[in-house]
């Protein structure tokens, strides 16, 4: 069964423990007991080789003195590390180069070399012509701008009442002929109304002739064939059968006469023949229509059909043209308004209830997209604002070229609201930081490209470092980094790699690596000498005691451990190591107290030199 170590660890120190408490019974069995030259007890020392001369009891006073610090013995994972030298770097992103962007004479000096600054502060102030002519470039472009917007504004609302007065008149276009067309559709009604009355007297005078013809025919066939019969007796005279004979004829020819004036109307044989046996019993509409058709629909279609009978029929023509125009009115107004964007459901509306649809209350612009292709001439206002953009965007080139110089937004708005230019121009800092250099003085005349001040911020800075070629394959971006200064020495930072540089340093054989280190009190300064501990890698936990904690005689290792308040000095055997523990592979045990500060006064006091250390913490020689 596997155990835990730090299972195994306990075990072996409840051993010795155990060893140890049976090497103090054996002792006070024979009266043996260790005392220290102060006369005290040796308080929980081990019985093996590695006790000193004998333990040293401090008081809190005497701890305070020298500083004493002490920590618990635990189980830590000792790190590999690869360790390198380095020294603070400023980034160059954290170096702003402060230039005029404008020339001029300096008027103004607010900051000097070594002072720090805010951003946004100013710096300094010039005089600059320059800056004066730019600003009235400005004020003129403004007032183009205004005056073409003006301009631009009155157009647009000269056009918008022109397109609401030609909404207007389209409307009223369509409802004058909606009543228009319905006052000649009335006449043409009655017209043709009257037309097809006139035309019925006519067909019914020609039934009567038809009618009236086919009887006298026929009396006159009878009277013919008496005559005759009565000549072939030699009972009536030659002379009044031929006189029978020609009235016969001219019967006959008027009733052929009759016929033909129906026949070239288009009504059939069968249709006279029928008139003809009807005796005038029937109205001759009804033999017209076959009996199927009736009402004022049919007497249209008579109309249509026998418009040749009226004697004026040019009149009715007339009319059915006025009629057509009339619809044709209609449907060009309704066409209009189509196009001025009205629906057919808002048409119909207008054409329901009379009244006009206003478009008073929509705004100039929204008129104006809706309805420009009403403008006879569109193109003048296109033009107006064509020529206004053109203007606005020569205002904003000028306005962008004076923001570039650093003017700012306000300060531009106050000269184009007063039309009074400036010719003061500030340098503001573009970021916070230290003036580490400064290339002006007062009264100086400078250009845009001159350097006038370098401002450094170490908020943030690199550590730099050089790996060598035979550690470089253990590196790696994103490990973690831990940094000491000899500036702070009981100060760790800790950081992990940011970058490692793709080129080796062909003369060092080493590639630079940088770390980046937040800096927010400043404690770090650009040319700081560093030492860097890259963590490389993670061990197994083992039992550990800080570095600091281990002193050593030659080759003996040991350390000051706390029982109370005495320190007896105990030997221990070391292995691995990193740059903050050292493995304890014999000796402590977790849970012990050892010196980590103040170990050097206790081993000058407990050391062959005798030098105790009193109560006040101070060491005394004898």
């Amino acid at each position: 069964m596997m155990l835990n170590p730090r299972n195994l660890i306990y075990s072996r120190r409840f051993a010795v423990l155990s060893f140890a408490a049976f090497i103090s019974f054996f002792a006070l069995m024979f009266g043996i007991k260790s005392v220290q030259p102060n006369g005290d007890d040796d308080h929980g020392a081990y019985p093996t080789s590695g006790i000193a001369e004998g333990p040293r009891k401090l008081s809190d006073q005497a701890k305070a003195n020298i500083g004493l610090k002490t920590e618990e013995v635990d189980i830590h994972a000792i790190e590999s590390v690869v360790s390198i030298t380095g020294s603070v770097k400023a980034q160059p992103k954290q170096i702003a180069h402060v230039t005029p962007r404008v020339g001029g004479i300096v008027k103004r000096l607010n900051f000097n070399l070594g002072e720090r600054v805010r951003k946004g502060q100013t710096l300094l102030e010039l005089e600059s012509l320059e800056l004066g002519a730019d600003q009235i470039e400005l004020i003129e472009a403004s007032n183009q701008v205004q005056r073409l917007k003006n301009a631009h504004d009155s157009l647009k609302a000269v056009s918008a009442k022109k397109i609401r007065l030609d909404l207007a008149d389209r409307q009223i276009d369509y409802l004058e002929s909606l009543k228009e067309r319905h006052r000649v559709e009335t006449a043409l009604a009655q017209l043709k109304a009257v037309s097809a009355g006139k035309i019925t007297m006519e067909l019914e005078r020609m039934r009567v002739e038809l009618v009236k013809a086919d009887v006298e025919l026929k009396l006159l066939d009878a009277s013919l064939k008496r005559i005759e019969s009565l000549a072939e007796k030699r009972i009536s005279a030659k002379k009044e059968l031929i006189e029978k004979q020609a009235e016969y004829a001219k019967g006959k020819s008027e009733l052929e006469g009759a016929k033909r004036g129906l026949l070239m109307l288009g009504v059939t044989e069968a249709t006279i023949q029928k008139v003809v046996e009807s005796k005038g019993n029937e109205s001759v509409l009804t033999f017209l229509s076959d009996g199927e058709k009736s009402g004022n629909p049919y007497l249209l279609e008579l109309l249509e059909k026998y418009v040749v009978l009226l004697e004026d029929p040019a009149e009715l023509v007339a009319s059915e043209t006025e009629y057509q125009g009339a619809v044709i009115k209609v449907e060009t107004t309704k066409q209009k308004l189509l196009a001025a964007g009205l629906t057919d459901a808002q048409i119909q509306e207008l054409a329901e209830t009379g009244t006009i649809r206003s478009v008073r209350d929509m705004s100039i612009d929204t008129l104006l997209d809706n309805y420009i292709a009403l403008l006879e001439e569109p193109g003048a206002l296109v033009e107006s604002e064509s020529t206004y953009r053109e203007a606005v965007i020569g205002l904003d080139k000028t306005r962008s070229k004076l923001q570039m110089l650093g003017v700012t937004s306000s300060e531009i708005s106050e000269v184009m609201e007063t039309g009074e230019p400036s010719t003061r121009f500030t340098v503001t800092a573009p970021a916070s930081g230290q003036i580490i250099s400064q290339h002006v003085t007062l009264g100086a005349t400078v250009e845009p490209a001159d350097m006038l001040f370098q401002i450094l911020d170490t908020t943030t800075v690199w550590i730099e470092g050089d790996v060598y070629e035979d550690t470089l394959a253990k590196i790696q971006e994103g490990q973690n980094v831990r940094i000491r200064f000899a500036a702070y020495p009981k100060e760790v930072f800790t950081g992990k790699v940011s970058i490692i540089s793709d080129d080796v340093d062909v003369e060092k054989r080493a590639a630079h690596l940088w770390i980046e280190l937040e800096n927010p009190d400043r404690k770090l300064k650009p040319g700081m000498f560093a030492e860097l501990a890259v963590v490389t890698d993670r061990k197994d936990e083992v039992i550990a005691v800080p570095l600091a904690a281990v002193l050593g005689e030659g080759a003996e290792k040991f350390v000051f451990i706390e029982e109370g308040d005495v320190y007896n000095r105990r030997e221990i055997a070391l292995g691995t190591k990193d740059d903050r523990y050292v493995e304890v592979k014999d000796g402590l045990f977790p849970g012990d107290i050892v010196v980590v500060q103040g170990n050097h006064e206790l081993m000058s006091a407990s050391g062959p030199s005798k030098v105790p250390i009193a109560d006040d913490g101070h060491a005394h020689q004898h």
